[in-house]
């Protein structure tokens, strides 16, 4: 038979069941040959779980796998919260039905290596780890009462952690680096170190171990976004971040500061400053300001018109930016450094940092002005 229409290949959400026919539509659309991006799974060389055919399955069995999100609160294994399109979804089953084109459930079964694979009433779900969300669609905008699940089983070098991996690549595969998926990665990697102890850095490791440590997190942020470790989206501060804070979070030193990070950041900032003699008086005003050169003479002008409000820490009361003998001085945090290069990474910024001011420094003092700008040297 041919189809011609979209219709042809959706499932209303007044049907009570998929049928043996919708079943064999969607293996013939959506199979190994045509998406084997869905189908086949390496990590590190191994295949933790092997595919073993596309089934219909009673939503009863689904909803006994550990992570169930229609019975389970919204609480996800392979994404930070909700997908943010179930709204768009259920709108779109509602008024064109379940497309049986596109990718539906994959699940794991609770099954070892070696024993045979059961009838499909009686299969055993562990792990839904991709289609939650439009498992859950069904589950609350139509009547179908079974679904149509690709099924897998564990291989002898199945891990959690390889699943969670898995999982989170696969909600990262149409959007790689969407801000949702950032932070899937950081609940992903978060979840990784915690049930898995080969995932875990020692408190004492040394430098070395630190970037080694680090490039394996890398690694595996590259796999669940489905990019490599070139891509753009690792000079993004939000994923050095993420990186950098798993690192530290295991560690029994600080390495890593951000000034972004509210209270704590500031006051281990000031404690930074106080160490290294640089302390606010009436005559001297220390600030860290995370910034680009370029923003650096907004930023002068914004704190000259309004201090007290502008200021980063609170200044000493008898501090007054107008007088002639009070002088700034502002520690420039240049953001996150990408933690598996560290020292590489600083100096390169602060490199560019200084030539990027000395650029707009001098084409202040030689190309804006009619006559020769002197700094001042009251803001440094």
């Amino acid at each position: 038979m041919k189809y011609f229409n979209k219709a042809d290949y959706s499932v209303s959400a007044e049907d009570l069941y998929f049928t043996d026919k919708h079943l064999q539509i969607h293996k013939k659309c959506f199979n190994r040959e045509v998406r084997p991006e869905f189908f086949h799974f390496e990590i590190d060389g191994v295949c933790p779980i092997q595919y073993v055919g596309t089934f219909l399955v009673d939503n009863g069995v689904l909803k006994s796998a550990k992570n169930h999100i229609s019975t389970k609160g919204g609480s996800q294994l392979f994404r930070k919260g909700l997908n943010n399109k179930f709204g768009d979804m259920a709108d779109d089953v509602l008024e064109n039905g379940v497309d049986l084109r596109e990718k539906l459930t994959s699940v794991l079964l609770d099954l070892n290596v070696g024993e045979s694979l059961p009838s499909n009433d009686k299969m055993k779900i562990e792990y839904i780890f991709s289609g939650n969300t439009i498992d859950l669609v069904m589950d609350k905008k139509t009547s179908l009462k079974n679904r149509i699940v690709h099924v897998f089983r564990k291989t002898k070098d199945y891990s959690l952690e390889k699943l969670i991996s898995i999982g989170t690549k696969l909600n990262s595969l149409s959007k790689p680096e969407s801000k949702q998926s950032i932070d899937s990665i950081e609940h992903a990697l978060t979840t990784i170190v915690k049930e898995d102890i080969t995932w875990k850095l020692n408190s004492g490791a040394t430098s070395i171990e630190i970037e080694e440590y680090s490039q394996k997190l890398k690694n595996r942020a590259a796999y669940m976004l489905n990019v490599t470790t070139k891509n753009k989206v690792f000079k993004k501060n939000e994923l050095k971040g993420v990186l950098a804070n798993i690192v530290q979070n295991q560690l029994n030193e600080t390495v890593l500061i951000s000034v972004l990070k509210g209270k704590g950041s500031v006051d281990y900032c000031l404690e930074l400053f106080k160490a290294n003699n640089m302390i606010s008086n009436p005559f001297v005003y220390y600030e860290m300001y995370g910034a680009f050169a370029s923003k650096m003479f907004a930023h002068y002008s914004k704190l000259h018109r309004n201090f007290s409000v502008c200021a980063s820490y609170n200044p000493d009361p008898q501090f007054n930016i107008n007088d002639k003998n009070c002088t700034v001085n502002t520690v420039i945090h240049c953001g996150t450094p990408d933690i598996c290069n560290s020292a590489y990474d600083f100096l390169k910024t602060v490199r560019d940092f200084l030539d990027e001011h000395d650029c707009m420094l001098n084409f202040m003092s030689n190309e804006y002005y009619t006559e020769k700008v002197h700094p001042n040297r009251r803001f440094n």
